[in-house]
């Protein structure tokens, strides 16, 4: 079962009801309506939490930065109430930030990165048929094809993969999967291949 934020170009819709056991839902930190002014990510209790950046935003709803990250603390609290397990951007300094300042004790916690971390990615290459890079974690090596765009996408696939390997998915699966996700309409979306690409971007 899944709910994602966008249309997927790789699947029939943005949300599915499957029978199995892992529920993937996208949540994000903007209020969840003009009379709820909680962020969308509170209404649900995850036991796990993939967590790419934190950066103050929306200061409409977040006047200051400690508002903005009290909001993040409450939805790792969740998860640490659970004893579940954070995936977390170990080069995104708000999120270091957070967890320095907080305590999740009972949190299994996993980092990825292009640095220090658990789940390594490096020798990233762009072309415009799509991006490939490797992954290493606890000595192996992970050589990841994917067709997206863009060097920055290397981090979030990274981050998925971290996450779907502690759920017990083989890496050859996860390989594979990966190869066949083309990304969200309108994200830097091919919609023309010949002489010239010719590519679609809502640039939000």
């Amino acid at each position: 079962t899944y709910m994602i934020g966008g249309i997927s170009v790789s699947h029939e819709s943005s949300a599915k009801l499957g029978d199995g056991n892992v529920n993937i839902f996208e949540g994000d930190e903007y209020k969840s309506s003009p009379t709820d002014i909680r962020a969308k990510f509170e209404h649900y209790k995850p036991n796990n939490v993939l967590l790419s950046a934190v950066e103050w935003d929306h200061a409409d709803v977040y006047p200051t930065i400690s508002s903005y990250f009290d909001a993040f603390k409450r939805l790792l609290d969740n998860v640490n109430n659970v004893s579940g397990t954070i995936v977390l951007n170990a080069d995104n300094s708000g999120i270091q930030k957070l967890i320095r300042e907080n305590k999740f004790e009972k949190t299994k916690i996993i980092s990825y990165g292009a640095k220090k971390a658990d789940f390594l990615y490096s020798n990233v290459e762009n072309t415009k048929l799509g991006l490939t890079f490797e992954i290493s974690n606890s000595g192996q090596i992970y050589k990841i094809v994917s067709p997206m765009l863009g060097s920055f996408q290397a981090e979030n696939i990274t981050g998925c993969f971290a996450m779907a390997y502690n759920l017990g998915l083989d890496a050859k699966t996860i390989i594979e999967a990966i190869s066949n996700f083309k990304g969200i309409k309108r994200r830097l979306e091919k919609r023309f291949s010949g002489d010239i690409d010719v590519y679609d971007d809502i640039a939000h």
